[in-house]
């Protein structure tokens, strides 16, 4: 779908105002911030009304679409709900028989393609698993409101509906007690949050708490409450723990910088207000002023925000002092072949007076440890020790015997009264690749004035090295970039061009290259002599859109080139045949 430029705002005709609640469920392969899940379950639940939809222009087509920035919450299994940031919209394109998710003037999310979509628009009923369809995730990152990103690799099983919706009642966030004052570390105070809601104290769905300190701990202690499971999890380091139960069935979570013990949180409601008492202890202090913001959300997915009720300073003695472990870079893969080595900054900071030096250390563990891969990875570090705040430079040694893998990479600081780890997840993570990628190719043989061209790839154990760092897919009489229908996509799995994710057709005298924009996008085309590219793109697998000239007719080779971000090389291979007509 050519996503449009321009929307005007709601057509006449609808005069009648109804909420609507539209609904995108299925089951889907992905990371939530930079923790992977796997065929997890999801639901995206948009909000709006119908007098709000925008209808496209005689430029766009057909197409309906709620306003930028519909309210929308996600919740996928093993994490608490979020909203999503931004302007997001969800739209109906009656030409293309497609719905789903996308951003105002720039790239569609999530889609669904069902025949039942050239007619219904967006003030009808469709009832949930009812219609479901052809799904296509664009590998588009969702902003989330709690920070962070999700992104899916895989969709299936999605169904679209849209159901009359109830308006809600108003949130707020009223209070927290104590507002101020000062907390010793490994103290425990409890903090009792008042949140509201007009409709009643029973359509309180969630509340968001943070503690929120700078700059150690920009999250302090992040915490989410479940009131329809009453469970509480908690945030660490941009990932969120299992929901606990409170009450009886509860037990101690920790979080950057503070613990709860569930045991002892306590919800009651009156009225319009829901009260939750949660015992706070600190694990850590450096004087600073802590910021605590609260937000709720309803049943209906009503976000009331975040608001600031309370601050409180967070104090320890000299004895009680620690540091702090950080790796750079940071959610990144760096790639290796066996036998090399890689480099990591590791930055320890003191807090709270902290004074001892500390001695540094590291193990490795391989991702895909159900394989039973024990390969460990060597390490130094210049200069071994630090007695104060500062950096110290780790080199990862890969054994020329490594098993491929995707390798965590967990660094170690000891001094004599503390001992502090790194997330590996989060931190550092080396990918070891010891040949090219395995290319299949779809469909290798046909004909036709168009085709979508699929590309599959293996050849590493771990998903995150799946994917080449860059792809070439030539159609030509001989391996000839001239004259040519010659695509190049450029994926840069090392994250360092910041030209990646485009994909390119060649000119007609394969000197220079024409963009046809973002192919997780999917909307871009490109042309030359020989063929158009797009739009419609997808990745992951990568799917590519052609439609062949007239003047380009006949017989033709698909040759196909992989380069992994180890820069293993395929080479141009002939896979497949095509007659263009």
């Amino acid at each position: 779908m050519l996503r449009p430029l321009f929307l005007l705002v709601a057509a006449a005709g609808l005069a009648t105002s109804a909420p609507m609640t539209y609904t995108l469920t299925g089951t889907g392969t992905g990371y939530w911030n930079s923790q992977p899940f796997t065929d997890a379950t999801f639901t995206f639940t948009f909000t709006s009304d119908t007098t709000t939809i925008v209808h496209g222009t005689s430029c766009c087509g057909n197409t309906d679409s709620t306003p930028s920035g519909t309210v929308a919450t996600v919740t996928v299994t093993g994490f608490p709900p979020a909203q999503l940031a931004g302007d997001q919209a969800i739209f109906i394109d009656h030409a293309g028989e497609t719905a789903g998710i996308w951003h105002f003037n720039s790239a569609q999310f999530a889609t669904v393609t069902n025949a039942v979509f050239s007619t219904d628009d967006l003030t009808t009923t469709i009832p949930p698993n009812t219609v479901t369809g052809t799904a296509w995730s664009y590998a588009t990152p969702f902003t989330l409101g709690t920070g962070g990103t999700l992104y899916f690799t895989s969709v299936q099983n999605v169904y679209y509906s849209q159901q009359p919706g109830s308006s809600g009642g108003q949130l707020s966030t009223v209070s927290v007690t104590p507002s101020s004052g000062t907390q010793m570390e490994f103290t425990t105070q409890t903090y009792t949050f008042v949140v509201g809601d007009t409709s009643g104290a029973s359509d309180i769905g969630g509340v968001d708490i943070q503690f929120r300190d700078k700059p150690a701990q920009p999250n302090a202690c992040w915490l989410y409450y479940n009131a329809t499971n009453n469970t509480l999890a908690v945030n660490h380091q941009n990932n969120w723990g299992a929901a606990t139960p409170i009450g009886s069935g509860g037990s101690a979570l920790t979080g950057d910088g503070c613990a709860v013990d569930t045991t002892a949180v306590t919800v009651r409601t009156s009225g319009n207000n829901f009260t939750l008492a949660i015992p706070m202890q600190p694990t850590f202090a450096d004087s600073n002023i802590w910021q605590i913001f609260v937000d709720a959300q309803s049943k209906e997915n009503v976000d009331a925000g975040y608001s600031q009720l309370g601050t409180v300073t967070v104090q320890g003695s000299q004895e009680s002092g620690t540091f702090s472990l950080f790796t750079s870079p940071a959610n990144t893969v760096v790639y290796a072949r066996p036998g090399d080595t890689a480099t990591f900054t590791v930055t320890m900071t003191d807090q709270n007076g902290f004074n001892e030096p500390v001695t540094f250390s590291a193990t490795s563990t391989a991702e895909t440890g159900a394989s039973g891969n024990t390969t460990q990875l060597g390490f130094s570090f210049n200069p071994p020790t630090l007695t104060t705040s500062g950096s110290t430079t780790m080199t990862v040694m890969t054994p020329p015997n490594a098993t491929p893998d995707g390798y965590i990479l967990t660094v170690t600081g000891t001094s004599q009264t503390v001992t502090q780890t790194t997330n590996g997840y989060t931190d550092a993570f080396v990918q070891i690749q010891n040949g090219p990628p395995s290319v299949v190719l779809s469909p290798t043989t046909g004909s036709g004035t168009s085709q979508r061209f699929t590309l599959n790839f293996s050849g590493s154990p771990t998903a995150v090295g799946n994917f080449p760092d860059s792809i070439n897919l030539l159609i030509a009489p001989s391996l000839d970039g001239r004259n040519a229908c010659w695509i190049y996509y450029n994926n840069d799995a090392n994250g360092n061009d910041p030209g990646a994710g485009q994909i390119y057709l060649a000119s007609d005298d394969g000197t220079s290259w024409t963009s046809a924009g973002s192919a997780q996008a999917g909307f871009g085309t490109a042309s030359n002599s020989q063929c158009t590219i797009g739009p419609g793109f997808s990745v992951a697998p990568l799917t590519i859109p052609v439609k062949f000239n007239s003047g380009f007719a006949g017989t033709k080779t698909i040759y196909v080139e992989a380069v992994n971000g180890a820069g293993f090389d395929t080479g141009y291979q002939p896979l497949g045949g095509w007659t263009a007509q």
